[in-house]
């Protein structure tokens, strides 16, 4: 089983829970159906609710074997009774015995939501609680009070819906006391099935969804282009809660008055939201633009702007801190590319970087840089993905070959990018970029011919500066367009990628779970409506390995779903 064990403190705080409730009327394909996943089942002792909607969940007590005559015979209230005459009982008897557990309680005894699973121990004569997980991961629990211990199993993936259980041992010191099992059963909605879609055509209007993120809450943003009355493209963000919940108030403007594209989104973990946007300057320029938005409602501020020419394709985060990719003019007719970081309290750096032919060292400036995405590899160094267009051989013909490079943009040091062979298709474009498990990072994209006509979806494993290992084929597709443009890192282990549908299956919004060195997917996920197109471009993953999506939906409007895990 694939789960994870978080102490809670008994402070007044509560583990974080997943509220799910149906949106009041404002998405308009195919919200109901998921309900019954809300209804009480007992009265109660946990409730995850949102919003309007709550769910109760029951929760059961196991007693525990240890009792009156485990002690001893004629135990009572802490005293020992022989024959005829009561003795209090000593320090040192209670020394002599070993720890025990005296009662475990599972909240939810069933879970049918991705979150978590409080296990609560009432024990005697012990230092401590150690739990077991399935996956075989010891955990102490957080002593709440004298005798009680708590923590939390979080419930990430369907894959593992059935009977689970973990073992709890009481210690002290070099002594182990009984083990006692907590079982609780998952009914998680199965991988890959539709838990919500929904196409808004009525407060967005026409538009497409770009990012996605979620906040430690379970919320999800989204960041996308809408066009307005006059056709002119303007930037938005909404906020919907984990089940789809949102009503015109959360929906907001991205700089109002101006003409905007966008681009990219990146939540900290605070929750300060950054969007990143082209803006529209005059007729023919358009610069880019980051804000720096403390909180969901906050007023948004400028972190940094473009200059003219420059574009920006993709932005990070890590521990607050900013990295924003994407291309520059070089001065000599082509377009190289730069990273920007952007460190709290600190200026920001740039690092410009132009890939040159190795075989050809003296041709600089020769290709188009063309950067498609990038993440932290650490607290200073980036790993970015894309293309490069130039003359890769001998007889000049431009075309056009992944990129990976890693490197600092506060250092000068030599720039080692890596660009494959071409193999069986002459070219290759790597579109997206995340991280894995057990610090795997993976990206996405496409090969084809050229021209590029029909192309060929991929997925490849690399390690942190780039270097590559598996791949495998993702298909193929009528157009770019509908290859692979998103992905989604999960900790259960997997990573999920968006694209539009396969030849055959043109018009499908699609998304699909990979493991590392499998060929075939975990689970699939695929939206077709006759007559209508639909597109995914964003995936978003939540605390507790939910999945999200989002994308273009019935031809021309956003769209966003939510599949099981």
């Amino acid at each position: 089983m694939r789960d994870v064990l978080s102490a809670r403190s008994f402070c007044g705080l509560t583990a974080p829970v997943l509220g799910l409730v149906l949106a009041g009327g404002c998405l308009h394909e195919n919200w109901a159906g998921y309900d019954a996943l809300y209804q009480d089942s007992s009265s109660s002792s946990s409730t995850l609710g949102a919003g309007s909607g709550e769910t109760t969940v029951s929760s059961i007590t196991i007693t525990g074997s240890a009792s009156a005559s485990d002690s001893g015979p004629g135990t009572t209230d802490g005293s020992t009774t022989t024959g005829s005459e009561t003795t209090d009982a000593t320090t040192e008897d209670v020394a002599d015995d070993p720890p025990a557990i005296l009662d475990v309680a599972v909240d939810p005894p069933e879970i049918v939501l991705n979150g978590p699973v409080t296990v609560r121990v009432t024990a005697e004569g012990c230092d401590g609680v150690r739990m077991r997980l399935a996956s075989g991961l010891d955990v102490d629990l957080a002593e709440v009070e004298p005798g009680s211990f708590e923590g939390d199993v979080a419930v990430l993936t369907g894959l593992d819906n059935g009977p689970q259980s973990a073992w709890l041992t009481p210690w002290r010191g070099d002594v182990e006391g009984k083990k006692r099992k907590a079982s609780y059963q998952v009914s998680l909605p199965e991988p890959g099935s539709e838990i919500r879609w929904g196409v808004d055509v009525d407060v967005v209007g026409k538009g497409w969804v770009v990012a996605m993120e979620t906040l430690q809450t379970g919320d999800v943003i989204e960041l996308g282009t809408r066009l307005d009355a006059d056709e002119k493209n303007r930037c938005y963000m909404r906020r919907w809660s984990v089940g789809g919940e949102w009503d015109p108030s959360d929906v907001v403007a991205v700089l109002p008055s101006e003409e905007c594209e966008a681009v990219d989104l990146a939540v900290g973990e605070g929750g300060t939201i950054h969007p990143l946007v082209t803006r529209k300057v005059n007729a023919d320029t358009k610069i880019w633009w980051l804000g720096d938005i403390a909180s969901w409602g906050s007023a948004p501020l400028t972190l940094a702007m473009g200059s003219i020419g420059e574009e920006a394709k993709a932005l990070a985060e890590r521990d607050g801190t900013l990295a924003l990719c994407g291309a520059v003019p070089s001065g000599y007719g082509d377009l190289d590319g730069i990273v920007r970081r952007f460190e709290p309290g600190e200026p920001d750096v740039s690092r410009t970087f132009d890939y040159v032919n190795p075989e050809k060292i003296e041709q600089k400036h020769s290709f188009v840089d063309n950067p498609e995405d990038c993440l932290f590899t650490d607290e200073d160094r980036v790993l970015i993905v894309g293309d490069v267009t130039g003359p890769h051989t001998d007889d000049e013909t431009l075309t056009s070959r992944r990129f990976a490079l890693s490197l600092d943009p506060g250092s000068v040091e030599e720039l080692d990018f890596i660009v494959p062979e071409s193999g069986v298709s002459p070219q290759s474009f790597a579109t997206a970029l995340v991280r894995g498990v057990d610090e795997q990072v993976f990206a996405t994209g496409y090969v084809c011919g050229d021209p590029c006509l029909v192309v060929e979806g991929k997925l490849w494993l690399m390690d942190e500066k780039g270097n590559g290992g598996w791949s495998t084929s993702l298909g193929l597709y009528a157009e770019p367009l509908l290859a692979p443009q998103s992905l989604g890192g999960s900790e259960v282990g997997y990573v999920v990628v968006g694209s539009g549908g396969q030849i055959g299956d043109d018009d499908s919004f699609s998304l699909r779970a990979f493991t590392p060195n499998s060929n075939q997917p975990v689970w699939s996920y695929s939206r077709m409506d006759p007559f209508q197109t639909h597109i995914t471009f964003a995936v978003a993953m939540g605390p507790y390995g939910e999945v999200y999506a989002g994308g273009l939906g019935s031809s021309a409007y956003p769209a966003i779903a939510r599949v099981g895990s």
